[in-house]
């Protein structure tokens, strides 16, 4: 499965290719060998030789207001797909807080979305 990151298989920064997403995994020279960061990044193009990459979301991250411990990249590929396929729009970021509201309500989860410039909102009504 293309959308499995492979930890097995090393790449270096010029062989990504646009689309996919990978884990930072960076060897240096004052100690760290194939120390994994947690960051999933996805290629999202080239500029000469260079891939243009932005941060995707963070591995071990969950969302936890009352026990259920959902990963972010749980979260991340459904509000993704619902974007892309439900809204047939492009997310550019995100973020989730945690809302707790006094009283007997229970805890809910509060998303901010940033869309692509070239976004028509009229199609998140729909679904």
């Amino acid at each position: 499965d293309d959308d499995v990151i492979n930890p097995e298989k090393t790449l270096f920064i010029e062989q990504l290719e646009p689309g996919k997403e990978y884990e930072v995994i960076i060897t240096n020279l004052t100690g760290l060998y194939r120390y994994r960061f947690g960051d999933v990044v996805r290629c999202v193009g080239y500029k000469h030789e260079a891939p243009i990459v932005e941060v995707a979301y963070r591995k071990g991250q969950f969302l936890n207001a009352s026990g259920e411990r959902t990963s972010e990249e749980t979260f991340y590929k459904a509000l993704s797909n619902t974007v892309s396929k439900k809204w047939n729009l492009s997310l550019k970021d995100y973020t989730t807080v945690e809302y707790f509201l006094e009283g007997n309500r229970k805890p809910r989860y509060v998303v901010f979305v940033e869309l692509s410039e070239d976004a028509d909102t009229t199609s998140m009504n729909n679904g």
